[in-house]
């Protein structure tokens, strides 16, 4: 096997070193962040399982106490509950995005009355 080698001067020298050390220096806080990231991701997943079983164990105690209830002509069931839940997010994500746009509005409305 034969060596090579190629003579650089000291600024192209001490301009490689500083490369090489920055290079280091972004992999080892990439590192840091994966590993802060799977510490994140690890505690979230122990979470959504733990939510997941207690969102369980709610359902189950709302079907018990829905059986004792006494009987009316129009039951609601604990489906329909969660689609009216789901229709109460929906028309509020709906009423920030719309308070949201007409914030933004009145501004625009203002400077333009600043202006003249």
């Amino acid at each position: 096997m034969r060596n090579l080698f190629i003579q650089l001067d000291n600024h192209e020298a001490v301009h490689g070193k500083k490369e090489f050390l920055s290079a280091q220096i972004n992999m080892l806080e990439l590192l840091k962040s994966l590993k802060s990231y799977k510490n994140w991701r690890r505690r979230e997943l122990i979470l959504k399982t733990k939510f997941k079983a207690k969102l369980t164990n709610f359902k189950k105690n709302i079907r018990e106490l829905n059986s004792e209830l006494p009987r009316e002509t129009e039951e609601v069931t604990v489906k329909e509950l969660e689609e009216a839940s789901f229709q109460t997010k929906e028309s509020f994500e709906e009423t920030k995005h719309r308070k949201d746009i007409e914030a933004q509005l009145q501004e625009i409305r203002e400077k333009l009355a600043r202006l003249g």
